[in-house]
C-alpha cells in the first residue's frame, strides 16, 4: 500500500513526539491557536485591570501553552509565530531557551523552510530539523478468520 503525504507526515509526527516525550513541548499544528488565545487574554485582562502589569498576567495565565515568563518574550513569540508558525512542528522549552522543531521526510530543506529557519535564528531562536525516513509504501496483510459467531 502506498502512503500518502499526511500519512508519511503523522508517522514523522509520532516519532518527534516519542523522542521529545522527556520535555514539555507544544505541537504547535495542533496548538497554536491556544498560544494566539493566550495573549489575546494577557492583552484584554490588562486592558480590564491596567493596575497589573502584563508580565504579571502571563506569569499568572491559566493557560501556560506559551511557556513563556514575561510580556516581551510572549509578544515576540507570537508575532513571530503569525509570521512562520506555519513551518514548524514543535515548540520546547529548555533552560529558558525556546526552541523549534521541524520535521521533514527528505533530505531537502525547502526554500521556503530554509527562510523560516534563518528568520527564527535571526529572532534568537534555535531550530533542529527532525529527519525522519518512512517508507513510501508498507507492505500488508489480510488475515481472514472465518466463521460468524452466533448469539443464543
Amino acid at each position: 500500500m502506498r502512503l500518502q503525504a499526511e500519512d508519511l507526515r503523522r508517522m514523522g509526527e509520532i516519532v518527534a513526539e516519542r523522542y521529545l516525550a522527556k520535555h514539555a513541548f507544544v505541537n504547535l499544528r495542533k496548538d497554536v491557536r491556544r498560544i494566539y488565545r493566550a495573549h489575546d487574554d494577557v492583552e484584554e485582562q490588562y486592558h480590564n485591570y491596567p493596575y497589573m502589569s502584563r508580565d504579571w498576567y502571563v506569569a499568572n495565565s491559566v493557560d501556560k501553552t506559551h511557556m513563556c515568563t514575561s510580556w516581551d518574550e510572549l509578544r515576540r513569540l507570537v508575532e513571530f509565530l503569525s509570521l512562520h508558525g506555519e513551518h514548524f512542528d514543535f515548540m520546547v522549552k529548555d533552560d529558558e531557551q525556546t526552541i523549534f522543531y521541524v520535521i521533514t521526510l527528505g533530505n531537502e530543506l525547502s526554500h521556503e523552510l530554509k527562510n523560516a529557519v534563518q528568520a527564527a535564528r535571526d529572532a534568537g531562536y534555535s531550530v533542529y530539523v527532525f529527519k525522519t525516513n518512512v517508507p513510501e509504501s508498507i507492505e500488508f496483510k489480510m488475515a481472514e478468520v472465518t466463521g460468524a459467531s452466533r448469539k443464543r
